[in-house]
């Protein structure tokens, strides 16, 4: 968690204004098998701009699948919990199996 802590204060620090907090699929290592989970990052996120280490106007944003398989309310409602103020979605049906489907290919 150390090195994202330092890549979101150096990212504030250098004039971002939102920061996009994502794991990607199911979780990143961070160095010391550690699992860096989206709500984990907006947790701390969080509690880095309370604290003043990165400014109060950075957005805090989170990605949101609407048609992954398990709760995705839920999860949308943690990661909001946790600070996200921006979502961004993935339509269902986009990805490139379902186009390629879609027109025939």
């Amino acid at each position: 968690m150390e090195d994202a802590r330092e890549k979101m204060m150096l990212a504030s620090a250098s004039g971002a204004s939102a920061l996009m907090l994502v794991s990607g699929d199911g979780g990143g290592d961070g160095g010391s098998n550690e699992k860096l989970t989206s709500v984990a990052l907006l947790r701390e996120a969080s509690r880095l701009r309370d604290r003043g280490d990165i400014d109060a106007d950075v957005l805090l944003m989170c990605a949101a699948n609407p048609a992954m398989d398990g709760d995705s309310v839920r999860a949308l409602e943690e990661k909001l919990d946790a600070g996200a103020r921006v979502v961004v979605t993935q339509p269902w049906g986009v990805a490139p199996a379902a186009a390629r489907r879609w027109w025939g290919e």
